[in-house]
């Protein structure tokens, strides 16, 4: 991103071993490498069940080289898997600018129940390309249970935004 650095990172709201986690986007802008670097808040990402918890967030920014050169667009999706009781999905929100970003929405077209078997291993990884338009690919692991027998299968979607003008 032009001018500085989006950064997510883990955190929770409250000192509690209880407390849901939480992700929180933070913007560091870059102006002059002479003076201390202030941090913006941008977004805090809680889950939808209260007592849920926001994992293994994950950002997928737009690629520099691929862009035409009078490309202003900075957008970016934060995606990351997310826990309600024993069920989880995948959500995804999109940001742009320094400060702006959209309410989370659902990436997973389901959830499906953790098992111990579930194992995020090296999955939580996206890519962008384009092709006139911006598309994000964002790909996570998910259990499937195949009459009785769980199964991890890597899922991915791909998410097409039209770029700013």
């Amino acid at each position: 991103m032009a001018g500085g650095l989006r950064i997510v990172y883990p955190s929770r709201n409250q000192v509690s071993d209880n407390a849901p986690q939480i992700a929180r986007v933070i913007f560091v802008p870059v102006t002059d490498m002479a003076s201390r670097p202030v941090v913006q808040n941008v977004a805090q990402i809680v889950a939808e069940d209260p007592t849920g918890h926001v994992l293994y967030a994950t950002f997928i920014e737009t690629d520099r080289v691929e862009l035409p050169l009078d490309n202003p667009s900075d957008a970016a999706m934060l995606y990351w898997v997310e826990t309600s009781g024993d069920q989880i999905r995948t959500r995804y929100s999109l940001f742009h600018d320094q400060h702006g970003w959209s309410a989370p929405m659902n990436l997973s077209s389901s959830s499906w129940k953790a098992e111990s078997l579930f194992d995020i291993g090296d999955y939580m990884k996206g890519a962008f390309f384009y092709d006139g338009q911006l598309n994000f690919l964002a790909q996570w692991p998910q259990v499937r249970d195949t009459q009785g027998n769980p199964l991890n299968q890597i899922r991915y979607r791909i998410l097409t935004v039209q770029p700013s003008a």
